[in-house]
């Protein structure tokens, strides 16, 4: 299994215009073939706890120090993840066309993986530290598509600096802690949650307690704002959800 992995993520570095390092695992978090540095690859592991709730398509971003990490869920139990010196939005792009190229390869694989490990919805939608990634246009898509060659072929960036350990920012001093009013979502009507058979709605309706803002479940699901909230925007037309002020700390 992880030689035909391996295979896959030579033949992908190959139409990448950078280097990059690349980690295949399942949807419980098992890595299947890995390039990345331990740094990295503990900070896609931290994520998998979302990854059966993710539809393929679903990415997160990270930052790193001198490089970007994706996170990509490439099929319904096959999660991507690529670190790479380019930009960010040609690393989203890139992972849609692996998607698209790879999809039949991925489900035969999916058949050789074990039986996924079942978790509770309220297992999955634990706290994860990793800033969600911003999408990007369509238009811009089209842009940084142009950028990424159609056939394959191998490029080396000279004087390309080596990748450091993945060291946490330093505090800022003289921050100020002030007081904001936020919104946050609340589902009036639990009952309706034995009606929705969407994982990722259920997931997002369950966190609309009054205690987490639609940033902070976005957050927390590794999740677009704007799928958070055209989730909350449906259920709300309903009746079933409302928002309530509150009152959060923040530094500044």
């Amino acid at each position: 299994m992880e030689k035909r992995f391996k295979e896959i993520a030579d033949n992908i570095a190959r139409f990448m215009p950078k280097k990059c390092y690349l980690a295949f695992l399942d949807d419980s978090g098992n890595v299947l073939y890995s390039s990345l540095m331990a740094e990295s690859e503990a900070a896609v592991k931290q994520l998998s706890r979302v990854f059966p709730i993710w539809s393929p398509g679903d990415y997160q971003l990270k930052k790193l120090p001198k490089s970007n990490l994706l996170i990509y869920k490439a099929s319904p139990r096959i999660i991507l993840a690529i670190e790479s010196y380019e930009k960010e939005g040609v690393l989203i792009v890139a992972g849609k066309r692996i998607e698209e190229n790879y999809m039949d390869l991925f489900r035969e694989l999916e058949k050789e993986l074990p039986a996924p490990q079942v978790k509770a919805i309220s297992e999955t939608v634990s706290e994860v530290p990793i800033k969600v990634a911003q999408g990007v246009s369509a238009t811009e898509e089209l842009e940084i598509a142009k950028s990424i060659p159609e056939e394959a072929y191998a490029e080396e960036i000279e004087g390309e600096k080596p990748r450091e350990p993945v060291l946490a920012p330093p505090s800022k001093e003289g921050e100020a802690e002030v007081t904001v009013t936020v919104s946050f979502p609340v589902l009036v009507d639990k009952n309706i949650l034995k009606k929705v058979k969407e994982p990722m709605a259920i997931a997002i309706l369950q966190l609309c307690d009054g205690d987490h803002t639609v940033d902070d479940i976005a957050e927390e699901l590794g999740i677009s704002k704007a799928r958070v909230m055209i989730t909350t925007g449906d259920f709300g037309a309903k009746g079933a959800l409302k928002y309530v002020s509150g009152f959060r700390k923040i530094k500044r």
